[in-house]
């Protein structure tokens, strides 16, 4: 039934004129209809779905209950006397094809901006605060080919706000991937256990004791993807402390189990199972550059550093290595959309079509009717 008990509707506060909004308002539009999702998603990307210059009309409120948008028709112009013919049409550019899968990451730090000990998220969704005091930046990666990277000097980190710690819930369930680039000549082990947590923090949400935690890290300078409760790791063979730079990465997959894969240089080097395939929320927040626990800290240059919210494949892992297209160095204008299937395959952008050529003198021309208009847009 309907929802009419009030009587009326207020913008900008609750309509018992309480709880006011403060921020900045725009373009607001109000339905007496249910839009699909595809007219949401048309209401953001199609211009001609938005209004800037108010009609010199009313429209008419739809006749049905989805109306489907569609462009206004064109007025036929009259014909013009026979002059130089108008040149050739431009041929219509070509589809644009998905983004690269750093469009997919729920955040992505380049390590390329630090105000006021931010460590901003270049996709604009989730920065981090760095303490005690800003990071050090230096020359970036030379395999990325851009930007800067970061120092961090065994008593600085970042928090990472906690609306990211691993819920893990915008694709795929619980499961997440941690991309990024290391240089460093470190080798710290705090503990004898083979687990994540006696090694420096990378990507960390470590509790204390048996817990439902996770973490990536080096162990000795070995690259290690943890789970807690019960405590699991998938330590690497070999360890990349040599002071050259090594793109590293770990990941959570789950199917009736949780497989943990430790990845160096783009290639899966180890992988270890644990039976938890609940979620990984103890700690609240996620911490970079040491253990959620301030302890452990990184001492070592780091660099495009990705966070997903979902397990990326193999071959995902090894194309964000070998592939510029999957990685990000100028920061886009728009927050993309977070992927709508748990691994989406990026293509190239599509490519524009020539120009056509131009026309032959045209002869006199008769004067055109009127063109139908079309309806309007949502």
């Amino acid at each position: 039934s309907a929802s009419n008990a009030a009587g009326r509707v207020v913008i900008g506060s609750l309509q018992t004129l309480e709880n006011y909004y403060v921020g900045w308002m725009d373009s607001l539009y109000l339905f007496e209809y249910a839009l699909t999702d595809a007219d949401l998603l048309s209401m953001f990307t199609n211009p001609a779905n938005r209004l800037c210059t108010p009609p010199t009309t009313t429209p008419r409120l739809p006749t049905s209950a989805n109306p489907s948008p569609i462009t206004t028709g064109t007025t036929r112009s009259t014909g013009s006397t026979g002059s130089t013919g108008s040149t050739g049409s431009t041929g219509s550019t070509g589809s644009t094809g998905s983004l690269g899968l750093w469009s997919t990451a729920s955040a992505f730090y380049a390590f390329d901006v630090n105000s006021q000990r931010l460590l901003t998220d270049s996709l604009g969704r989730r920065d981090g605060y760095v303490s005690p005091k800003p990071l050090t930046f230096g020359a970036g990666a030379p395999q990325i080919g851009c930007g800067q990277s970061g120092y961090f000097d065994g008593s600085t980190y970042a928090d990472v706000m906690a609306e990211w710690n691993p819920r893990f819930g915008a694709v795929q369930p619980n499961e997440w991937t941690t991309v990024l680039w290391v240089k460093t000549t470190q080798s710290l082990r705090s503990c004898t256990q083979e687990m994540w947590y006696c090694g420096v923090g990378l990507v960390d949400a470590e509790v204390a004791n048996v817990r439902d935690d996770f973490g990536f890290s080096l162990l000795s300078g070995v690259p290690i993807a943890g789970l807690g409760l019960p405590d699991t790791s998938a330590v690497a063979p070999f360890a990349v402390n040599d002071g050259t730079w090594h793109f590293v990465a770990g990941r959570r997959r789950i199917t009736n189990v949780s497989t943990l894969t430790t990845f160096i240089d783009g290639v899966p080097v180890a992988s270890a199972t644990s039976s938890r395939v609940s979620a990984s929320n103890a700690a609240g927040r996620v911490v970079i550059g040491s253990l959620q626990t301030l302890e452990n800290y990184y001492v070592g240059w780091m660099d495009s550093l990705y966070l997903f919210e979902y397990a990326l494949t193999d071959a995902d892992v090894l194309s964000m290595f070998t592939n510029p297209a999957n990685r990000l160095c100028t920061p886009p204008t728009t927050t993309p959309r977070l992927p709508t299937s748990a691994n989406p395959s990026p293509i190239t952008t599509g490519t524009t079509r020539s120009t056509g050529s131009t026309g032959s003198t045209g002869s006199t021309g008769s004067t055109g009717s009127t063109g139908s208009t079309g309806s309007l847009g949502l």
